[in-house]
Parts: C-alpha cells; structure tokens; sequence
C-alpha cells in the first residue's frame, strides 16, 4: 500500500529562534522530546525508544529553517520526514510544520504520536 503526504502544524512560542533549532536539529535535543535517545554518526541517527531502535538519514539541512530525514527502513526511497520552523508574518510567533507519509490506516495513528512528541516538546521547553 502507498503511503501519502500529510503536514501538520503546530504554533510555538520560543525566545529566540536558536532554541527551537537546538530542539528539532540536534540529539541533544531530539532526545529531550522526540526520542529517548539519539545518536549521530555522519549523516546517520539512531532514535531509541525503550529496546527499540530506528535509523533514518539526513537527507537536508538548512540551518533555522528545516531538517529532512528518510526512515532507512523506506523500500521506496520517495518518503521522509521534515521538521520546518516557520515565523508567522502577523503574529511573529513561529510555527513548527511537520511533515511525514503514513498508508491510509495508519495516518491518524502517526498524527496522535506527532501530537504526542510536540505536547513533550512544548511541556519540556516551555515554548
């Protein structure tokens, strides 16, 4: 079965940009919110959570703007997975749109740990 294309977009309040970077661009800051754990070596990383592990690679990097990884586990080579902080022009508050691939069944299940992972990194960061 295909997986399709979904963003979802979550409002955040940071001091500064930089701290929301260090949080969606780091294992230092993967592993305060998303991951018990993560560990980089080159442009691979490792998320542990719990025995489990996933290895993804890092496909882009555009400093203060977004990360792109692929799950090493995706036959397909066409999905990923992106974190991207945007700032919203009105209210000058930045958003955090992520975006990822889910087949039909499983999408509302990727949507509830994404909100899951994004509450973590709110409670956590006070953003």
């Amino acid at each position: 079965m295909a997986k399709t294309k979904f963003q979802l977009e979550y409002l955040l309040k940071p001091s500064s940009k930089s701290i929301l970077w260090e949080y969606i661009s780091t294992a230092a800051g993967y592993g305060r919110w998303l991951a018990d754990e993560v560990i980089v070596d080159g442009d691979s990383y490792t998320f542990v959570w719990g025995d489990e592990t996933k290895r993804a690679k890092l496909l882009v990097c555009r400093p203060f703007s977004h990360i792109r990884f692929r799950w090493d586990d995706d036959k397909s080579g066409k999905t990923f997975f992106e974190l991207r902080m945007k700032r919203n022009e009105l209210t000058n508050e930045f958003v955090l749109e992520i975006s990822d691939f889910a087949e039909e069944g499983d999408r509302q299940d990727l949507v509830e740990l994404w909100n899951s992972e994004v509450y973590e990194l709110k409670r956590i960061s006070g953003i």
